[in-house]
């Protein structure tokens, strides 16, 4: 790996973790309790996965997401998987002709998030093999996500 490679790399790690925080930090006037319906085009693409619930998606949407996250028929979060191939492509070029990076856009579906987690999978994971980035917004507590077997 060459040493602008690495540093590429870095910087989109720090972008998408900038991302996070940003996010994570948001404070809005929303309700406590998240009302967010299951889009009828959405499939089932998993059972319970401990801690997260089942995953449902709308297939065109996919793999990019969003990856609706549904525990006991409510929709607890979403997820985003960034491939690094798209990390690298797309790039958001400065006037001054320096290029830094990719525009993401990770909408949160209007709803108020308690946690966020970043997780890097670099020979992904089932259903999704290639290297990819997986971003999970949560409406319920770390603690509420334990009780998800």
């Amino acid at each position: 790996m060459t040493w602008k490679t690495l540093v590429t790399k870095n910087f989109i790690f720090l972008s998408l973790l900038l991302a996070v925080i940003l996010i994570a930090g948001c404070v809005t006037s929303q309700p406590e309790e998240n009302i967010l319906a299951l889009p009828n085009e959405a499939i089932k693409l998993s059972e319970v996965v401990p801690g997260m619930g089942e995953h449902w998606a709308i297939p065109s949407d996919l793999p990019f997401g969003p990856i609706y996250l549904v525990h006991e028929g409510k929709i607890i979060g979403i997820e985003y998987m960034i491939h690094e191939d798209e990390l690298e492509s797309n790039p958001i070029t400065l006037p001054s002709g320096e290029v830094i990076g990719r525009p993401f856009i990770m909408s949160t579906l209007g709803q108020k998030i308690n946690h966020v987690e970043l997780n890097y999978l670099p020979q992904g994971h089932a259903g999704d093999e290639e290297p990819h980035y997986d971003l999970h917004m949560y409406f319920i507590s770390k603690e509420g996500r334990e009780q998800i077997k």
